[in-house]
């Protein structure tokens, strides 16, 4: 009974937040034609276009589509005849059911320093392959299953993403975030200077949470840190202070997986 009990709970919650995903993957799609989801809902649009494709009602419908079991478009294509639904159109070329909505945007809170658009209490993970802190500019890519993932706007893999999938996200400047930042340090391979960033970084109100050093062939020393960081200018002062070390050549952000 136990057992039936957990799996009957995570089936619930895995359905509440492939709902919640539907609920965004839908709403930016729609917005894109400068429909409204809610006025969908209210109206009984969406409830009717949840039958046609065989659903019990609209939050079948919505959890389909989070779970990526249907398409946004396909549903968007029985909203309103395909010759009508087109990008840049006039508001004299608008259908009937397209006129009745106007673009709107919402914003709303998480735990993770984080304003998602429209939906509360989402999963939200933070990309490795560009690893944003806050202060940098970020947007968000809807995963199947696993949530919002943040990436920086110049991450290369949002360029490889299906923009249908993307977010309109912010950072959340009321709530505190500490995150981890990546830098590489080349230096002089002199005694006493990796004490003497350590200390800097410490002084600068930073943790160093892993460290590689290397050398390069021509004998200088190459230090890879994962330090934490209150956001991106915190960092830049970090970086600035370290250059004025004597023996550091160069301090920069790493933002690929090196450490």
């Amino acid at each position: 009974r136990a057992k039936s009990k957990i799996r009957n709970y995570i089936k619930t919650l895995e359905h509440e937040r492939s709902l919640s995903m539907g609920e965004m993957i839908l709403d930016n799609h729609l917005k894109r034609e400068g429909l409204k989801l809610k006025d969908l809902i209210k109206n009984g649009t969406l409830e009717t276009v949840a039958s046609q494709f065989t659903y019990r009602n609209s939050e079948d419908l919505l959890s389909a589509i989070g779970y990526g079991k249907i398409s946004p478009k396909k549903v968007i294509s029985r909203i309103a005849p395909k010759e009508e639904v087109t990008k840049g159109k006039n508001k004299d070329a608008l259908s009937p059911i397209e006129e009745i909505f106007e673009k709107a945007r919402t914003k709303s809170t998480n735990k993770h320093a984080i304003k998602v658009r429209g939906i509360e209490d989402l999963l939200v993970r933070f990309a490795r392959c560009c690893n944003p802190v806050p202060g940098d500019s970020i947007v968000g890519f809807i995963t199947r299953g696993r949530g919002i993932s943040v990436h920086t706007r110049k991450c290369p893999k949002i360029f490889e993403s299906d923009p249908h999938r993307l977010v309109e996200i912010e950072w959340d400047n009321q709530e505190a975030a500490v995150r981890k930042a990546r830098i590489r340090i080349i230096c002089e391979d002199r005694p006493g200077l990796l004490a003497d960033m350590s200390r800097e970084i410490r002084d600068l109100k930073a943790n160093i949470s892993h460290a590689q050093i290397g050398t390069t062939r021509d004998n200088k020393a190459v230090c890879l840190f994962s330090i934490s960081v209150t956001d991106v200018n915190h960092l830049r002062r970090i970086l600035s202070s370290l250059e004025g070390i004597d023996g550091v050549i160069s301090a920069t952000r790493v933002q690929k997986r090196e450490v």
